[in-house]
């Protein structure tokens, strides 16, 4: 049994410390219980958030914001420490390992070690994709 299964019984339980916070004789008043109820109704609003999840992930605006980047760059390849100055305030070193790793196991990013650093890289597949996108709008 769920927890908005439930929600007559809980708005019961509200309505009954509705009632005592007022008063001492146990007695619930029609106010009682329609307050109740809608106190109840509004929780099952934050509940459902706390139960069922709400939102995008976390990282999707700097994983959105690192594929554009490289989209737009000519040779479509970034290094590291450029791509963390253009995060800062988005992603730390720790979410950019998250996303490179993400990235890198759909096949849409390749890590190419340079002499001094990494260089992240678009696939040719992806750069193949986004091409034929654009030669499809004109």
């Amino acid at each position: 049994m769920g927890t908005l299964d439930r929600l007559p019984d809980s708005a019961l339980k509200v309505a009954m410390c509705i009632s005592l916070a007022e008063k001492d004789d146990l007695v619930l008043t029609k106010d009682n219980v329609e307050e109740a109820i809608q106190r109840s109704l509004e929780c099952v609003i934050g509940m459902k958030k706390v139960f069922l999840g709400t939102g995008e992930h976390s990282l999707v605006k700097p994983t959105t914001f690192i594929i554009r980047y490289l989209i737009k760059h000519p040779k479509h390849e970034v290094t590291r420490k450029r791509i963390l100055v253009e995060l800062y305030g988005q992603a730390d070193a720790i979410d950019l390992d998250r996303i490179v790793d993400t990235l890198v196991q759909a096949g849409t990013l390749e890590i190419i070690k340079g002499e001094e650093e990494q260089i992240y890289k678009l696939t040719d597949s992806v750069i193949d994709k986004y091409e034929s996108l654009k030669e499809e709008e004109k």
